[in-house]
C-alpha cells in the first residue's frame, strides 16, 4: 500500500483501510470517515490490496466504532481502537438508546416509596453510589433528572419511576397529601 505521496506502508495481508490509517498516525485512524483507494470510493472495512494508493479522510467529530474491531489486522489498530473505546465509555455522561430506555422503563421499573429506600440507602448521596456502581447507565442517567427534586423534599414522600407509573398519575388523585415525582416532574396532591 502506498500514500498518495508515493510513501510505501507496509501492513500484513487482508488489512484494511483503518488499519492504514493508525499505521499513519492515531489521530488519522482514530477520526477516518472514509477512503479512497485508486482514486475511488472505498469502504473503511474493505481489504485492501498490494499496490494500491489509499486516502484516509478524517472528521474530528469522528471516533472509533467497535465494529471496527471486527476488521483490523494489526496489533496497533486493534489497540488504538480498544483504548479510545474504554477512554469514551469511562468520559461523560452514558450514552444511551432512547426505545431501549423506553423499553427497559416499560420492563423493569416499577413504583418504589422514598421511605422502604430510607432503610437501605439512608441518604441521596447513597442512592446516587447505589445507581452509579450497581445499576444501568439508564437508572444513571435518571437520576441525575430527578436529583434536584428529591433534595428538595423535607417529608417522606413516594419516588415513582416508569411510563407504566406516569400514565397512570395522569388521572391519579390521592387523599392522603403526598407528592409524587415522576420524570422530574413534581406532582403534589392538595
Amino acid at each position: 500500500m502506498m500514500t498518495p505521496k508515493g510513501d510505501v506502508i507496509d501492513l500484513p495481508v487482508g488489512a484494511t483501510p483503518i488499519d492504514f490509517g493508525y499505521r499513519i498516525h492515531e489521530q488519522i485512524g482514530s477520526h477516518a470517515v472514509r477512503a479512497i483507494v485508486n482514486n475511488s470510493p472505498y469502504k473503511l472495512t474493505n481489504e485492501l490490496h498490494s499496490g494500491d494508493i489509499v486516502e484516509i479522510q478524517t472528521d474530528k467529530n469522528q471516533s472509533p466504532k467497535q465494529d471496527w474491531l471486527r476488521h483490523v489486522k494489526t496489533h496497533q489498530a486493534s489497540h488504538q481502537i480498544k483504548y479510545r473505546l474504554r477512554k469514551q465509555s469511562s468520559s461523560g455522561p452514558p450514552q444511551v438508546n432512547p426505545s431501549y430506555n423506553r423499553q427497559l422503563a416499560l420492563n423493569k421499573f416499577q413504583p418504589v416509596a422514598l421511605s422502604s429506600l430510607q432503610d437501605t440507602i439512608p441518604t441521596v448521596t447513597g442512592l446516587q453510589q447505589q445507581i452509579k456502581f450497581g445499576m444501568s447507565s439508564t437508572i444513571s442517567l435518571l437520576f441525575y433528572e430527578i436529583k434536584s427534586y428529591l433534595n428538595s423534599f423535607s417529608t417522606p414522600g413516594t419516588l415513582i419511576i416508569g411510563v407504566r407509573t406516569k400514565q397512570a398519575l395522569k388521572g391519579c388523585h390521592s387523599s392522603n397529601g403526598h407528592q409524587y415525582v415522576d420524570y422530574g416532574q413534581l406532582f403534589s396532591e392538595s
